[in-house]
């Protein structure tokens, strides 16, 4: 019975998890569009700091990051954390995306390495 109660406490805290990430990349969007690009990217990097609880909300705050990095003046570590996105998402529609924003960026000295 304890054994069944842990499990299912576990499952209970990785799917609150989930949700806080949601929580927060809505916040951190919310910010964004209000012009406060350092107070979203503190929010998505909360995100990405959590874990790969939801796989697919850490590619959604590396890109939302990059984005960020991009606007306050940081176009090198946002092509870099682009090109992270294109070789982890590949040929998804995030890999696609992230190729097409980092082509927008023009000529950009990157290496490709995990943020």
């Amino acid at each position: 019975m304890r054994a069944l109660t842990a499990v299912a406490m576990l499952a209970l805290s990785a799917c609150s998890l989930a949700v806080a990430q949601r929580g927060n990349l809505t916040r951190a969007d919310q910010r964004e569009k209000d012009g406060d690009y350092k107070g979203a990217l503190v929010l998505v990097e909360h995100v990405i700091a959590t874990g790969p609880d939801d796989p697919q909300a850490q590619r959604q705050a590396y890109f939302m990051k990059a984005k960020l990095l991009e606007q306050l003046g940081r176009k090198k570590e946002a092509a870099g954390l682009l090109e992270y996105l294109v070789n982890v998402a590949g040929k998804t529609e995030g890999g696609r995306l992230a190729k097409s924003h980092l082509d927008e960026l023009g000529p950009v000295c990157t290496v490709a390495k995990p943020p």
